[in-house]
């Protein structure tokens, strides 16, 4: 590589101005640098020093260019060069070193002191996030169960003064102790579907219900038994057909329907109608005046009330409020308790008059105390549009017989599940799925699901059941149940109530206190009916997996009948669990040791058994508690 220096230069005697000799180590052209060549020369001889530290060039770094090694030549031809910064002096290159070395020990200090700041900003963040976060939990855990007011207590009015009464024609005459009402039923749901045209509002016979009439056979046969026939087979006790209403414009022609032609299959002077809509802002009010007129028509007593007032839900114990608003339509028991025999209650919800009428059917051929329909509506989010099923809707309150929900309670996929086979498919329910899958009515714990209906005993009287009387007149079939803690005598009849403040109780709905009520009384064989559906909206009641499953055991099939107090006690079915009878072997079953409770509270909740789960008694055991 050629020099660029003279040998000239190299041998001539040093000026003031250029820098002392240095070895050929030091030397700019010498051999390539070894693991022992310095960074920087090393100044071994002080030869001329003062005479370099008097050039004008002192305090100034000198620049030297060395000849790259194995580097392509410039453009120009040259070899490219490094430029190299060398000190002026041994006592600036020892200064610089000292420099460098501090500088390197300040950026360790800075760099360790960075980390040491970052870490502790972590814990202190840390810290704070927890300490929001543990606030923030108990801030929510205290107002999801905070009542910041008392339940309103409602002021009632009656409806039907607001429009005109029906003509005197469709008036029942009161002379006659047995008059048909078939004929007068069809004109008074033609005057009231007039009236409901006027308003906008929908059809009252949109659903393919059933024929249920007084002059109808169809099912005539099956239903005989709870209706009256004559002066000389009288019917046992009233129904009151109980019914509580917010915003339900579009389901009260459908539920007309069914009260209006129940009512007269059943014999209006034996059906008392209680309806209680409170706040509502829609139509719903001028329509139950026109359905009170009809009833009045038909010879039906009712007692349909209305109180426009808002209900500050935020405020109030949401459970205590509803239990006010149920407890509303029970004021005819307050009157003429002992008449009644059986109460049904109705959501705003689609159903038929077959659907009622089997309910209290059921309730009273399976010798039971509770008869629950199945409430549905389609699945929710995407899984609407991928998976047309459907989702059973009142798992809050419905307990199986071995103490859990129907279906899972925390099921992230269980919207794109089949609702319908989800039904009793927990470990420990095989039993129960069996008489599902077959459409055969099922034992369970709890249930209200839309509509149901109920022994009114425990409503008008304090006493236990006749089951675990010893002084009951019952045969002893009837009175065999299961094995458990006798019942306890309370000294007010069943209403609803909230648990939120009652210790040792989990604040749960207050249809499933009910259940626990009625259980602690010796009421405990409740049952669902899968061939009976309610639905919260018109189209679902169409759904094709609900018509299967209303046809797997059809009431026009069925073999079950009413057993009367004269007629010799059935004999006892199968203990196989298999067996295809469809009544209820209640003396073979056991009630739970313990059922799951998932309490109220307001706001946003994940219902995690682990986290929200609580194990409670079936029945009470204290006598306070029931009393309360």
């Amino acid at each position: 590589m050629p020099s660029l220096f003279r040998s000239s230069d190299r041998t001539a005697s040093p000026s003031p101005r250029s820098p002392p000799p240095s070895s050929a180590r030091d030397s700019l052209d010498s051999a390539a640098d070894s693991p022992e060549t310095p960074l920087l020369p090393r100044w071994t001889s002080h030869k001329h020093a003062k005479d370099w530290e008097d050039s004008p060039d002192e305090g100034r770094e000198r620049t030297f260019l060395r000849p790259a090694r194995n580097g392509r030549p410039r453009a120009d031809g040259r070899p490219y060069s490094h430029v190299v910064d060398l000190p002026t002096s041994p006592r600036s290159y020892n200064a610089t070193l000292r420099s460098h070395r501090r500088q390197a020990r300040l950026v360790g200090l800075l760099y360790s002191s960075a980390w040491l700041c970052f870490a502790g900003t972590c814990l202190i963040g840390a810290g704070v996030l927890g300490w929001v976060g543990h606030f923030l939990w108990m801030r929510h855990a205290a107002y999801a169960t905070a009542v910041f007011e008392k339940p309103m207590l409602p002021r009632p009015v009656e409806v039907e003064g607001r429009v005109e009464a029906f003509p005197a024609t469709m008036r029942r005459n009161g002379t006659e102790a047995e008059e048909p009402v078939a004929w007068r039923l069809q004109a008074i749901e033609d005057e009231l579907q007039a009236r409901f045209d006027e308003m906008g509002l929908p059809g009252m016979t949109t659903l393919p219900c059933a024929g249920i009439s007084a002059n109808d056979t169809s099912l005539s046969s099956r239903y005989s038994a709870l209706r009256r026939t004559g002066p000389s087979e009288p019917r046992q006790g009233e129904t009151l057909l109980a019914l509580n209403l917010y915003n339900s414009e579009d389901v009260i022609p459908t539920l007309s329907h069914a009260l209006l032609t129940v009512t007269s299959f059943l014999d209006p002077s034996t059906v008392h109608v209680s309806i209680f809509e409170n706040g509502s802002t829609d139509k719903t009010t001028l329509a139950l005046a026109h359905l009170a007129a009809a009833l009045t028509a038909l010879g039906a007593s009712h007692t349909i009330l209305s109180d426009p007032r808002k209900t500050n839900w935020k405020a109030v114990d949401r459970i205590a409020q509803l239990s006010v608003y149920r407890n509303v339509l029970l004021s005819p028991l307050e009157r003429d308790g002992a008449s009644f025999s059986d109460i049904v209650f109705i959501n705003d919800v689609y159903t038929c008059p077959s659907d009622v009428l089997e309910l209290v059917f059921q309730r009273k051929a399976q010798e039971a105390d509770a008869a629950c329909a199945m409430d549905w509506r389609p699945n929710g989010g995407l899984a609407r549009k991928w998976n047309g099923s459907v989702k059973f809707y009142d798992n809050w309150v419905s307990r199986s017989l071995s103490g859990e929900t129907f279906r899972a309670r925390a099921d992230i996929l269980s919207e794109w599940r089949n609702g319908v086979e989800e039904i009793f498919d927990q470990p420990g329910e095989e039993r129960w799925k069996e008489r599902w899958n077959r459409g055969l009515p099922v034992p369970v714990y709890s249930c209200w699901n839309g509509m149901l209906a109920l022994d009114a005993t425990p409503f008008t009287s304090t006493a236990i059941s006749p089951r675990y009387d010893p002084s009951s007149p019952l045969s002893l079939s009837s009175r065999k149940s299961w094995r458990r803690p006798p019942p306890l005598t309370v000294s007010t009849p069943a209403r609803f109530r909230s648990a939120l403040k009652s210790p040792g109780e989990c604040a749960a709905s207050e249809c499933k206190t009910l259940a626990k009520d009625f259980w602690t009384r010796g009421f405990d064989r409740w049952l669902i009916v899968p061939s009976v559906r309610t639905t919260y909206d018109h189209d679902t009641y169409f759904h094709p997996q609900l018509r299967r499953l209303s046809s797997l055991s059809p009431p026009s099939t069925s073999q079950l009948t009413v057993p009367s107090p004269l007629s010799p006690p059935s004999p006892l079915p199968s203990d196989d669990a298999l067996d295809p009878s469809e009544r209820i072997p209640w003396w073979d079953l056991s009630p739970p040791d313990s059922v799951v409770c998932y309490g109220w509270v307001r706001g946003f909740h994940v219902d995690l058994e682990w986290l929200r789960g609580t194990w409670e008694r079936p029945y009470s055991f204290i006598r306070t508690i029931i009393q309360r």
